[in-house]
């Protein structure tokens, strides 16, 4: 039963054995940080995000990833206003706590709210971007979870260059 058990477990991430690509690096990376709630649709506004997903490709060799998530809240005329001003706390919250675990970081605050931070962790980037503190800024907040390529790493310069394109 044991043996089922972890089987299940391991076919359900994704990770790269040589050419089989397979994933449980990509699934426990994210799991170990604070946001990988944001993407795993136990947070009761799940339903409500913009959810992105890109593995491999040639959009992420050309800045080194092998994997990119994110998942951007709105507040809109869709989206009932208690759920998205929830989900703008749990996003800051969550992006803080693992700010906390980084090994480098910048974080900008206005209005005493979290307004964006560039996270490098020990095996992902995380990016968060909450645009509604930017004057005239949409109501709006997101995520972004990345992880590189086997033996690269991107610096924090390169980072925000690949956010400042977008």
């Amino acid at each position: 039963m044991k043996k089922i058990l972890v089987f299940l477990i391991l076919a359900s991430c994704q990770w790269d054995i040589g050419w089989v690509h397979l994933g449980i690096v990509d699934c426990m990376a994210q799991k170990q940080t604070s946001v990988a709630r944001q993407f795993d649709g136990s947070m009761p506004y799940y339903h409500l995000l913009d959810r992105v997903v890109i593995e491999g490709g040639q959009e992420l060799n050309a800045y080194k990833l092998s994997l990119y998530k994110s998942v951007t809240v709105k507040e809109n005329a869709f989206t009932p206003k208690e759920l998205a001003q929830q989900a703008f706390k749990d996003m800051e919250h969550d992006v803080e706590e693992a700010a906390k675990n980084a090994l480098l970081k910048e974080v900008g605050h206005k209005q005493g709210k979290l307004y964006y931070a560039f996270l490098m962790m020990r095996d992902c980037y995380i990016f968060y971007q909450n645009a509604s503190l930017r004057k005239g800024g949409k109501r709006e907040a997101t995520i972004v979870y990345m992880e590189g390529q086997k033996n690269s790493s991107m610096s924090m310069s390169e980072l925000k260059r690949m956010f400042k394109k977008k």
